[in-house]
């Protein structure tokens, strides 16, 4: 079972319902007010309208924005964006096995074949073994095939298994090989050549191979 940490902050969850709460209690709220006070400022309709329910539903919104933008967590969307870790990982990078969590379709995502994995490491202070997460998503003829449960290879940071990614992705995603080039590292990808398999995708290929269902 998936651990709910992995995918929000548990302690921004107030956020949340309280967003949900003022932002759908604004109306009622307001035409409260009116039949409270017919006869105060807060009667005009127009006043109601700007004061209560807006302000009310504005509040919501921000409180619901909160929770989303700090407190959703997008594993996806985080640490492989910056281009220093994805050269730590060439550099530095150890390998592991990881576990397929969750293979999936998203309509809404550029890269629509999607993969959940977790991997285990011992840390090295308590010598107990810790649970890491990350995701990966990108062609159909290759993560269409994987299922829960498969073995994929990881690569991960030592210092920090934040950073870490799928193996397939970190080697064949263009945005990373043109870090790679850009930076005159593209050699070190030599080291991996014999044990993973390498393509060349342009941009446009990945995507468009990741759309199709």
């Amino acid at each position: 079972m998936i651990n709910l940490t992995f995918f929000f902050n548990i302690s921004l969850v107030p956020f949340l319902i309280f967003g949900i709460c003022v932002f759908l209690l604004a109306k009622p709220l307001g035409n409260w007010q009116i039949k409270k006070s017919p006869h105060s400022f807060f009667s005009i309709p127009i006043i109601n309208k700007i004061f209560i329910i807006w302000t009310s539903r504005a509040i919501g919104f921000a409180a619901i924005c909160i929770f989303l933008i700090m407190g959703m967590n997008r594993p996806w969307r985080g640490m492989m964006e910056k281009e220093v870790n994805r050269l730590i990982l060439l550099e530095e990078g150890k390998i592991t096995e990881g576990k397929i969590v969750k293979r999936w379709y998203d309509d809404w995502a550029p890269s629509a074949w999607m993969v959940l994995y977790d991997f285990e490491i011992s840390d090295p202070a308590n010598d107990k073994a810790k649970t890491y997460w990350g995701s990966a998503r990108g062609p159909k003829n290759y993560y269409a095939n994987l299922s829960e449960g498969d073995s994929v290879s990881i690569i991960y940071y030592q210092s920090k298994p934040k950073i870490n990614c799928e193996m397939y992705y970190f080697l064949n995603h263009p945005s990373y090989r043109k870090t790679f080039r850009e930076t005159g590292k593209l050699e070190l990808l030599n080291r991996f050549r014999d044990e993973y398999k390498f393509e060349d995708y342009s941009y446009m290929t990945w995507y468009d191979s990741a759309r199709e269902k």
